[in-house]
């Protein structure tokens, strides 16, 4: 199984406040991996490396084998890589169809129509509201948006930051299940996530962090099962499998 996303040994923070201390990890080809940890132990900021909104003082990022550790934001997504912020992720002002619009920007103009019916068909309850002010959706129906948008360049990876931030339980099922599905249309995806079980529970593999340090990693199953790891992070039972697309070499989600 190939590696699209490889982070190698890095250091990075924001001024003279180091957050990541030689962190590694990697996603492959059509894989789930969600990154867990405390509060503070550098998810997002690991994110926003990979992502290329902060590049890191040592260590390496690729890209399909490609170093892409100085690469802007705007060359990644030309390349294939989309990131959903967990907040100010959509423009409430405008209507659902000027985000999907806005959220093609890379794409020649002729493509931004065909691209939005394609969102549209993945996401129905997006073109029922196409010309609804964003504002006036609901929270879950927000996150679907921002992650529609992403889609729109038809990236081969996409990085979500706390896509369930501030749902409620019922939508973040439903956030969590438009993730399986779209991973099951062949896109890798990294998750950060507090709600760490349930992204767990679609994902393929997983990393804990703390102190900006990897703390354990292997697959999403083990770490769900682990007792230490499932009292410090996770809390309460352990949720059933999910059924997701197998990651590029055939092996079964979750171990």
């Amino acid at each position: 199984m190939s590696a699209l996303i490889e982070v190698d040994t890095v250091v990075a923070g924001y001024g003279e406040n180091e957050i990541l201390h030689g962190i590694s990890l990697s996603l492959a080809e059509r894989e789930i991996v969600t990154i867990i940890g405390p509060n503070g132990a550098g998810k997002s900021t690991l994110l926003k490396v990979v992502m290329g909104y902060l590049i890191p003082k040592s260590g390496t990022v690729r890209f399909k084998g490609k170093d892409v550790t100085r690469q802007r934001p705007d060359q990644r997504v030309r390349n294939g890589i989309a990131y959903v912020p967990q907040l100010d992720n959509v423009f409430p002002s405008l209507t659902v169809a000027e985000n999907l619009r806005m959220g093609g920007y890379t794409l020649p103009r002729g493509r931004v129509a065909e691209r939005i019916e394609r969102v549209y068909a993945e996401f129905p309850i997006l073109a029922e509201r196409r010309g609804q002010r964003v504002r006036t959706l609901s929270g879950g129906q927000r996150q679907l948006l921002a992650m529609g948008r992403a889609l729109m360049t038809e990236p081969e990876v996409l990085l979500l930051d706390e896509p369930s931030a501030a749902l409620s339980p019922l939508m973040a099922g439903e956030v969590f299940a438009k993730v399986a599905e779209i991973n099951a249309g062949g896109r890798a995806i990294l998750i950060v996530e507090q709600e760490a079980a349930r992204s767990l529970a679609i994902s393929h593999r997983g990393y804990v962090v703390v102190d900006g340090h990897n703390a354990y990693d292997g697959p999403a199953r083990t770490i769900l099962d682990d007792e230490k790891v499932r009292a410090a992070f996770l809390g309460g039972p352990v949720p059933p499998r999910r059924p997701a697309a197998p990651a590029g070499d055939g092996a079964p989600p979750n171990g």
